[in-house]
């Protein structure tokens, strides 16, 4: 085994939209890649009396190693940190890279799909891992996962809409858990709707440059999961100034919109470099914003250092 370090650095992720069609549970969930914010992670092996790092990565690295019997420990060091709780899959880029890196570092090779099982992630959704693994754009229904890429002129405006004193705050852990227990599947034409959005929209759409279809995707799924989960947080977005940016950007044209899992982050996506700075200079004049970042989907996954 290598007694040197191993880093790993993966982009965040981008959750298009996620419903529950089956009492399994099973659901139906679209995604992508983002070149930037990145996470990068150090994993190298503890010495006695070190610092180890963050609970959940140790216990992520660790179980992956004890798969193939390793017993020795590790130590983890964040170089560049994802913001947690935000919308952009940082619990899972973190669990999944700090796993990678040790595998690596142990001289071991593994399948992403087994690797976020033996981490506890993945359970509802496969789409974050493979966009780990591979980035792009990928959909996930029922556990059967597409991918593709994106075209490279397409961009993504990450909108922070500022706090508000009337904000409900998204779901996180236990409390998302029992969240999503709660609500009701979707059947039928619903169900044939958001896996027509996901999979032959928005995955379909990126595969064939075609802007417009996959906007519709975006679109269509955002709502449909906006009835479900709209009475948890207030509306489609779990903020004041979410649902209001949100308001604003299909009032202009952007139907490629919507929140990033349970948020804060309001995204909207562009089919070009010159689309999207309008869009920057737009919304960053509204009052309910506080940032506005325009970044690249990543058609690669998690690079080792």
């Amino acid at each position: 085994m290598d007694d040197s370090g191993v880093t790993v650095r993966a982009g965040a992720r981008l959750h298009l939209g996620l419903v529950k069609t089956g009492d399994g549970p099973d659901f139906v969930s679209a995604g992508l890649s983002l070149a930037s914010p990145v996470l990068k992670v150090n994993v190298s092996w503890r010495e006695t009396g070190a610092k180890s790092g963050p609970a959940m990565a140790i216990k992520a690295a660790e179980a992956a190693l004890k798969n193939f019997g390793v017993k020795d420990k590790v130590s983890i060091r964040i170089i560049e940190d994802l913001p947690r709780h935000f919308g952009l899959g940082s619990g899972t880029r973190l669990a999944l890279s700090s796993a990678a890196a040790a595998i690596k570092l142990a001289g071991k090779r593994m399948e992403v799909l087994k690797v976020a099982k033996l981490t506890g992630r993945g359970k509802r959704s496969a789409m974050g891992s493979v966009l780990f693994a591979k980035g792009g754009v990928a959909a996930d229904m029922e556990g059967q996962i597409v991918r593709t890429a994106a075209p490279m002129g397409w961009r993504v405006a990450l909108i922070t809409p500022l706090p508000h004193a009337g904000d409900r705050g998204g779901a996180n852990g236990f409390q998302e858990e029992m969240a999503l227990a709660n609500v009701a599947s979707i059947k039928g034409k619903a169900r044939e709707d958001a896996a027509d959005a996901a999979v032959a929209c928005i995955v379909g759409g990126a595969s064939m440059g075609d802007f417009s279809l996959f906007s519709e995707g975006v679109s269509t799924l955002q709502r449909i999961a906006a009835r479900k989960y709209g009475p948890l947080q207030g509306g489609p977005a779990s903020t004041v100034n979410g649902r209001a940016i949100l308001r604003k950007l299909v009032r202009e044209g952007w139907a490629a919109c919507g929140q990033s899992s349970w948020g804060p982050l309001i995204f909207a996506v562009a089919p070009s470099i010159k689309d999207a700075g309008s869009l920057q200079e737009s919304a960053c004049s509204w009052k309910e914003v506080s940032d506005v970042n325009i970044v690249r989907i990543s058609n690669s996954g998690r690079l080792f250092l």
